[in-house]
């Protein structure tokens, strides 16, 4: 007989802005109908939590865009704009930055910018 599991979502927010979903799982609650003895489940690996990027020291977080297998945000230094892919500054320094993305397959990272205005 199949196993029934409850999915049950969290959400982990980093700065407000950055958050990160974790899915648990939980068996259900019993049923009124006789169910077939099962077996207790497999010992999972254990959880680990791995730092792949941190907001600069100083800066705060603006904006930002999570891909499956990118992280990329703005960050905000004394009122100019600077760009991180990964925790890597994207190009320079500008004043405002506007529209992250990834295509289809996150080879590529875009995004718009605007730098020396008046």
């Amino acid at each position: 007989m199949r196993k029934q599991f409850n999915h049950v979502s969290a959400v982990i927010c980093l700065e407000a802005a950055i958050c990160a979903v974790l899915l648990a799982t939980a068996p259900r609650a019993k049923s009124s109908f006789k169910q077939e003895p099962q077996a207790p489940p497999a010992a999972s690996a254990p959880f680990h939590e791995e730092v792949i990027a941190e907001i600069t020291p100083g800066n705060q977080y603006k904006s930002g865009f999570v891909g499956y297998k990118h992280l990329a945000w703005v960050e905000n230094q004394g009122g100019k704009r600077i760009v991180r892919l990964d925790g890597k500054q994207q190009g320079g320094v500008y004043d405002d930055v506007k529209y992250l993305g990834f295509n289809q397959d996150e080879s590529h990272f875009v995004f718009f910018a605007k730098h020396r205005s008046s």
